[in-house]
């Protein structure tokens, strides 16, 4: 399995490449409208909102951590089924 390709997909389908550098024929799921990136604009809006409910500062900590390592889990969740999807998409 290509690691550095598999990274290529997962950094093109978050829009974190370079314009010209994206995977061909894979989509950036956080452009803007898409899915993704209403979905986060809404944890973004929500983070705010409980910071400012607690009193904390913007960037809490705490806060920061949780949104951060969910990221973590999707990535492994993502390099998971890039991995089950290339396995098991050769079986007849």
């Amino acid at each position: 399995m290509d690691n550095a390709f598999m990274q290529d997909v997962y950094d093109t389908l978050n829009g974190d490449m370079l314009p010209g550098c994206e995977v061909p024929g894979v989509e950036n799921l956080f452009a803007v409208g898409a899915t993704c990136e209403l979905l986060y604009r809404e944890i973004y809006d929500a983070e705010r909102r409980l910071e400012e409910r607690l009193g904390v500062e913007p960037y809490d900590d705490d806060v920061e951590l949780i949104i951060s390592k969910m990221f973590d889990i999707l990535e492994e969740m993502c390099r998971h089924m890039y991995y089950y999807g290339a396995k098991f998409g050769m079986r007849e």
